[in-house]
């Protein structure tokens, strides 16, 4: 296993984050599609600005966590978890989902 790199931080995200965890939210829609574009959704010019969007308006969730992975001054990575209420599909009660990494 490969130690863990000291020059990453990782830290809560800002809203000063918005705008790159909307271009990593699109690469990773885009990277979803190319993996499986039957399954997955394909990244559109307002991919970015959208998931962007939505990952802002996560940030003030009591039940979420949006963490990004800096070097240096550069947002290299982000993480976007939370607390899901029961699933009869999955049949499991309230649970924690790990939606992005």
């Amino acid at each position: 296993m490969t130690p863990p790199d000291p020059a990453i931080l990782v830290r809560p995200a800002t809203r000063a984050d918005v705008p790159t965890l909307g271009r990593l939210g699109a690469l990773l829609v885009g990277a979803h599609h190319d993996f499986d574009p039957q399954r997955f959704i394909a990244a559109t010019p307002r991919t970015e600005r959208g998931y962007g969007s939505f990952l802002g308006s996560q940030l003030d969730e009591p039940d979420v966590v949006v963490l990004v992975a800096e070097r240096g001054s550069e947002v290299v990575g982000y993480t976007y978890a939370g607390i899901e209420g029961p699933d009869w599909m999955a049949l499991r009660g309230p649970a924690g989902a790990l939606h992005d990494i």
